[in-house]
């Protein structure tokens, strides 16, 4: 971590992202993965407190499914969630990156709720596709279709809207390589922008 963070700096970049749990380590509800004897993390000792605050975004785990149909897969992605936000905040980081929301945004937004309501000092920046996967397949089907079927910039709004309108909430847009349309780009205008991902 310490290599990658001097190589951010050398090239000029304001902060480098790091996984906030490691995949192999990931946890279960159950306790099934406790008498595992690696630790879910690297130690906090590995970076300042400052560095940890202001040069580090750390990246949410993706294989979490809050939206699962699966009771028990639910629980443990929730469980897996607030353990890594809880983590940021013992880091104090900067801002956590999350990964781009499922169609179903409730139980998301509402554990980023509960979060934010308990003070948190740093800012959840939402990845979310300019274009999303599904509409991108479907262009490349039919390259005449407009409009997205599962577009993320309403996926974004429900979630800032359950949210309150939180001022912790923030946008990490991904470019893609099928455009929007300009209106459908000019939404975006609008919106808390932290970083682009290309």
């Amino acid at each position: 971590l310490r290599q990658a963070l001097d190589a951010a700096r050398q090239d000029g970049l304001d902060f480098a992202c790091s996984p906030l749990s490691h995949p192999r380590n990931a946890r279960d509800a159950r306790g099934v993965s406790e008498r595992r004897a690696a630790p879910e993390t690297r130690s906090d000792l590995a970076l300042t407190c400052g560095e940890w605050s202001r040069l580090i975004v750390g990246t949410a785990s993706a294989w979490p499914r809050l939206d699962a149909s699966c009771a028990q897969q639910r629980r443990d992605g929730e469980a897996a969630l607030t353990r890594e936000l809880e983590w940021a905040s013992h880091l104090s980081l900067a801002a956590v990156l999350l990964p781009p929301l499922p169609a179903d945004v409730y139980p998301v937004a509402r554990r980023l709720q509960e979060t934010f309501q308990r003070a948190t000092s740093w800012q959840a920046w939402v990845r979310c596709r300019l274009v999303s996967r599904e509409e991108e397949a479907r262009r490349r089907e039919d390259p005449s279709s407009t409009g997205d079927v599962a577009d993320p910039w309403l996926r974004w709004d429900r979630v800032r809207r359950l949210c309150d309108h939180s001022a912790a909430l923030c946008v990490a847009l991904e470019l893609t390589e099928t455009l929007p349309s300009v209106d459908a780009a000019r939404r975006w205008r609008g919106e808390p922008l932290k970083c682009v991902l290309v």
